[in-house]
């Protein structure tokens, strides 16, 4: 693939996509990508397998720490091929343009459409709850929300980081003036932090590990995000430095917000009435500031959807476009703009993909699952990509990768893949058909790339 030369004004030397993004514009892209609707839900989901608040927390915890461990491995794979493209570029460096090209292929059928359906979906379910609309209003705000963005992002880079920034702001100082009222609500009780949970241990159809790993399934779909900067790794500005800071500071940030908003979930609401809380953020705040607690939740999910939403499709367009640069899907999607220096005919054939799955939007759970088994699959092979860069550069005798390097080498990435496995293991067979269905289509990704290049060299050589 082709990158551009930065210039000293950011502007490419080829016309490719410019590095124009900051440091703090990086910064709000990771933490604005991880703060979503997942934490206004996943909590219930969390507590129905894991019903007390010493496992609630270790597994949010044990989420937060791998997410960590991944972001310190990442942060190598992004100072090492700082290209827009992000894992795409990793998995054909590592292991060769087919299992590049089935994360690819996954990432457009499955990955990024569901996800960005996904929030549409759940910032329209509380827009037309605020504004009094019916439930027919819904499935037209939320394919509404996901073209605004398409729109937004197609007028610049610039125009899509500013108003990132600015979401991701209001979205974090939101989330923690929540926990914060909730405790100075006085309307909770410190007897749940230590409350038993029922037969003494997690959901007794489970053992421990087993459970702890069904709830991480959901608790990754929250953490998800870390990763996402490294997309646009060819557009920020100081990628050697910049990256790592903007990944592992973002990660941690998010960590803590995140432990903060479960304390007050559970300080509100015992650990054993949180199961089956489809809307636990909206019964907290009510449970906290009366009648006014639910409009106050839907404004915060509104902001923090719409966050995620823009940020979701800047990057996720990084990934088609990087294909099409290597011949892998048509030429047009790696055109860039001539004025407004993005990749627009990527961001629009993305926001089409997203209006179709909108039409056949799931339940969070169902979704969550299928990203996680999909996604996070591929996480870990990135990452395993990565030792298998490092064993080729000291096997070679050649030069060896002289910047950033992941600290306390090779422990993040062995942990963050051992974890990970486990629990999309135990979620394939525990879980039902959904995510069995997600890595067949990830499977399906090597022999179409084959039949893909076959095509390719036919027309090449007609």
């Amino acid at each position: 693939m082709s990158e551009a030369v930065s210039r000293p004004d950011g502007h490419s030397s080829t016309g490719d996509l410019r590095r124009v993004i900051t440091f703090w514009d990086a910064a709000a892209l990771v933490v604005g990508l991880i703060i979503g609707s997942g934490i206004f839900r996943a909590p219930a989901s969390v507590a129905a397998v894991l019903p007390s608040a010493g496992l609630i927390f270790a597994a949010w915890i044990i989420g937060g720490l791998l997410s960590l461990a991944g972001a310190l491995a990442v942060s190598e794979l992004g100072v090492r091929h700082p290209k827009s493209g992000g894992q795409y570029v990793f998995l054909r460096e590592a292991f060769g343009p087919a299992i590049a090209f089935a994360f690819g292929w996954t990432n457009i059928l499955i990955s990024r459409p569901a996800v960005l359906a996904g929030i549409a979906t759940v910032f329209a379910i509380y827009f037309a709850g605020l504004m009094g609309l019916g439930p027919g209003a819904q499935k037209p705000l939320a394919i509404g929300a996901a073209l605004l963005f398409t729109i937004v992002n197609c007028l610049g880079v610039k125009s899509g980081t500013r108003t990132q920034n600015a979401f991701t702001a209001a979205k974090a100082v939101g989330l923690f003036a929540m926990a914060a009222v909730a405790f100075l609500s006085r309307r909770g009780d410190f007897s749940h932090f230590t409350a038993a949970a029922p037969s003494s241990g997690p959901d007794p159809a489970h053992s421990l590990p087993i459970a702890m790993a069904l709830g991480l399934v959901t608790i990754l779909y929250t953490y998800d995000g870390w990763i996402d900067v490294t997309y646009v790794g060819g557009e920020v500005a100081r990628p050697a430095r910049d990256v790592p800071r903007a990944i592992i500071l973002g990660t941690a940030a998010c960590m803590a917000i995140y432990l903060f908003a479960n304390a007050a979930y559970i300080y509100l609401l015992s650990p054993s009435e949180m199961p089956g809380q489809e809307n636990i953020a909206g019964v907290a705040l009510t449970r906290a500031l009366g009648p006014a607690g639910g409009a106050v939740l839907a404004v915060l999910v509104v902001i923090s959807t719409l966050g995620i939403l823009n940020g979701s499709t800047l990057t996720g367009a990084r990934v088609p476009y990087a294909m099409a640069r290597d011949g892998m899907l048509f030429r047009a999607l790696g055109r860039v703009h001539p004025r407004t220096g993005s990749p627009v005919n990527t961001l629009l054939f993305q926001g089409v993909f997203t209006v179709a799955v909108l039409l056949f939007a799931r339940g969070f759970d169902e979704i969550a699952s299928l990203f996680v088994s999909t996604t996070w699959f591929f996480y870990a092979v990135s990452i395993a990509g990565l030792l298998v860069l490092r064993r080729r550069e000291r096997l070679s005798g050649g030069p060896v990768h002289s910047g950033y390097s992941m600290p306390l080498s090779p422990w993040p990435a062995v942990l963050f893949i051992v974890v990970t496995l486990f629990t999309i293991g135990s979620d394939l067979v525990l879980g039902g058909p959904r995510g069995l269905v997600g890595m067949g289509i990830v499977l399906a990704g090597v022999p179409v790339y084959y039949v893909w290049r076959a095509l390719g060299r036919r027309r090449r050589e007609g």
